[in-house]
């Protein structure tokens, strides 16, 4: 995070520096780029201290569905920025080198049409967002199974199609539940920007971009997958409670 910063901050000096000399046209893509460095450095910090130091106030339960574990409103809002930062780059250029050229078939409206292209194929995150197709994350736990919402796709399984539950992965980590092949169902609505399902027959839960501590959550599922009878409090406050307090004994 640290250099991520520096990169930040050498980017807003530099708009800063040439703010007032002949390459002034540059202080949009200087602010550009430094705004999106914060946005990854304030999701990164989130994902790795806000959400542990909070803990699980973030998760609810609702009776008709069961303990709801949301994905960190920061992370998707986060997404949609950068995406929108990306989107403004892109166009600023592309209308910088048609200016530029003057309007001749020259190497700069070769450039500035790359570039505009770029720039609508990105902003299709945005379409999908909101069509829905892309939506915030989350992870329920029902008496009668799993359901997982990942960004554009969604994942149900019932606890008797659970096999086992397992932390994988160091800089990617991931919640990976086991489960049998003809147990789980899957609907894709966004494959190009919202992820796709794990080949392998499974719940791959981002833990990074859970809105409640990832080590909680693992324990808990865990908890669950061991214990079918205390299944049914998970339509109730009681499954909160054991969440918050950390009994998985």
């Amino acid at each position: 995070m640290v250099w991520l910063a520096s990169l930040a901050t050498v980017a807003f000096v530099s708009a800063f520096v040439v703010s007032s000399g002949e390459r002034s046209g540059a202080v949009k893509y200087f602010i550009l780029f430094g705004l999106f460095l914060s946005v990854v450095i304030a999701v990164g910090c989130n994902s790795r201290i806000n959400v542990r130091k909070n803990g699980s106030k973030a998760a609810m339960v609702l009776p008709s569905k069961g303990l709801v574990i949301p994905y960190s409103r920061l992370a998707f809002a986060g997404s949609i920025t950068l995406v929108v930062l990306m989107v403004s780059m892109f166009s600023l250029a592309s209308y910088d080198l048609v200016r530029m050229s003057g309007g001749e078939a020259s190497a700069p409206v070769v450039a500035a049409a790359v570039f505009g292209l770029i720039g609508l194929f990105v902003a299709t995150y945005l379409v999908n967002v909101v069509t829905g197709r892309i939506a915030l994350g989350k992870v329920v736990l029902s008496p009668d199974g799993i359901e997982h919402r990942s960004w554009g796709y969604r994942s149900r399984v019932p606890w008797e199609g659970v096999m086992h539950v397992s932390p994988i992965g160091v800089e990617s980590p991931e919640i990976w539940v086991r489960t049998h092949s003809n147990m789980i169902e899957t609907e894709v609505y966004s494959g190009r920007w919202g992820g796709r399902p794990p080949r392998s027959d499974g719940l791959a839960i981002q833990a990074k971009n859970l809105g409640v501590d990832p080590a909680l959550v693992y324990h808990l599922i865990d908890f669950y997958v061991a214990n079918a009878a205390a299944r049914g409090e998970l339509s109730d406050e009681s499954a909160l409670h054991r969440l918050r307090t950390a009994s998985f004994a």
